[in-house]
């Protein structure tokens, strides 16, 4: 026989369905492919043959079932059912899944699943850790695998060639990369909402949530209950920055440690410093060393050490004002032998200078005592009342007398003793002058 195409033996995609069987009452049948339902592309990729007549034109499709234009006799024979193209193959009521759709015979009931390898496992089985597993990807192909979520095509994210998982993102070189769609914003209202990252824990007593960073004992966690963050580590925690924009681990300048004694260390790696009790050091270099200790029986308090020897001043602390890099207003300077605390006092910084011409006067004001404070009942010493010097030697206190706070605790005033130095020196020199005077005039009587 002549035709003009191709032979229905050369076209792909061609499946050969259930031929259909009529009782002459109804024109309506299911189209099933091996006892399994069959939703063909469309009508027009049908071939139906009745009698040797292939029928053209005369029948509609509505998912597996065809309709006839007219009711097939009884007596009438389907030759053939084929459909050209690809179909849907929907499965049994039953749940049970065709085997002959697989290249197989026979069926498996529902909690079978045909793995990537072309072999069947039980869901029951392979699901439970003790007894199998579920693997995507065994054969190790460079493909990704992604789960979308209603807002996100990359909810999770499994990149295969770069052996990277992110969730909200596609993947990468990052063993694990969260990423947030939605901006952070400072100040938000629930941090714990809103953050791309909430770890947490839904225990009624406590709720701690913990990040384990490397195993061991090197962990975050915070408790919700108590409101309190830990960062645990079994050495020492470092803080490393610098301005190099970039991720190379390491090399960022150590800026700070704590260490597993409790101490904290800025701008070093060691306190440098003598004593078991050290608590905090700041190093500058290999020069100075500051400390706090321990509040231990006959231990300092602060130290601050200059590591250099030989007789030259070295700033221990220099105090500045202003902007910029301020203007120094006094420092505490040493050497290998000795301190000096010192304020400022350039002629280029003052104006408008007067001699005392009063200084007994004045000295004679102040009110010396003997006395001890109250907190302190066994120590005797010498002093002032800062309210008796304020009107005679005003730079040398602070605050105003018998103030007190919003609870009705006292707010001290302060003296500084060493402004009292001028005055005294003055008051020193007239008296110097007197007896030089008066020593005069005992000298030139005794010469008459």
């Amino acid at each position: 026989m002549s035709y003009i195409g191709r032979g229905i033996d050369q076209i792909d995609n061609i499946s050969t369905l259930d031929n259909l069987s009529f009782n002459g009452s109804s024109a309506t049948f299911n189209l099933t492919q091996n006892s399994v339902a069959f939703v063909p592309v469309s009508a027009d990729a049908l071939q139906i043959q009745i009698d040797g007549v292939i029928q053209a034109n005369n029948f509609t499709i509505s998912g597996s079932t065809v309709t006839f234009d007219f009711t097939p006799d009884s007596g009438s024979v389907c030759n053939s059912v084929k459909h050209f193209g690809v179909g849907l193959l929907t499965q049994p009521s039953d749940g049970s899944v065709n085997m002959a759709q697989l290249g197989a015979s026979g069926t498996k009931d529902a909690t079978t699943f045909l793995r990537g390898d072309n072999t069947f496992a039980s869901a029951g089985a392979d699901l439970d850790p003790s007894s199998g597993e579920v693997v995507v990807n065994e054969s190790s192909a460079d493909v990704d695998f992604r789960v979308e979520s209603n807002g996100n095509a990359n909810m999770l994210h499994v990149d295969g060639g770069n052996d990277g998982v992110a969730i909200g993102t596609t993947g990468g070189t990052h063993t694990l990369q969260v990423y947030d769609q939605t901006a952070f914003v400072s100040g938000d209202s629930n941090v714990a909402n809103t953050a791309p990252l909430n770890v947490r824990s839904s225990a009624t007593s406590g709720n701690v949530g913990a990040i384990s960073i490397g195993g061991n004992d090197n962990v975050a966690i915070y408790n919700h209950g108590a409101n309190t963050l830990a960062l645990q580590s079994m050495n020492a925690m470092l803080f490393r920055v610098s301005n190099t924009n970039d991720d190379k681990i390491g090399t960022k300048t150590e800026r700070m440690r704590i260490d597993n004694s409790g101490n904290v260390i800025i701008g070093g790696t060691s306190p440098n410093l003598s004593g078991a009790d050290r608590k905090f050091a700041v190093q500058g270099g290999d020069e100075y060393t500051a400390g706090f200790r321990g509040q231990n029986s006959g231990k300092e308090v602060v130290v601050i050490h200059n590591q250099t020897t030989g007789s030259s001043d070295r700033y221990m602390i220099e105090f500045k004002t202003g902007g910029g890099g301020g203007s120094g207003v006094g420092s505490i300077r040493s050497n290998s032998s000795s301190t000096a605390f010192n304020t400022s006092s350039d002629y280029r910084l003052k104006e408008n200078e007067v001699a005392i011409s009063d200084g007994i006067t004045r000295l004679k004001q102040l009110k010396p005592y003997k006395f001890n404070f109250k907190a302190d009942v066994d120590t005797t010493v010498d002093g002032f009342f800062a309210h008796e010097v304020s009107s005679i030697v005003p730079e040398a206190i602070s605050g105003e007398k018998d103030a007190v706070k919003e609870d009705g605790t006292i707010i001290p005033q302060q003296i500084d003793q060493a402004k009292l130095v001028p005055l005294l020196t003055s008051a020193l020199q007239e008296a110097i002058t007197k007896i030089e005077t008066l020593e005069a005039r005992v000298q030139a009587l005794e010469n008459a």
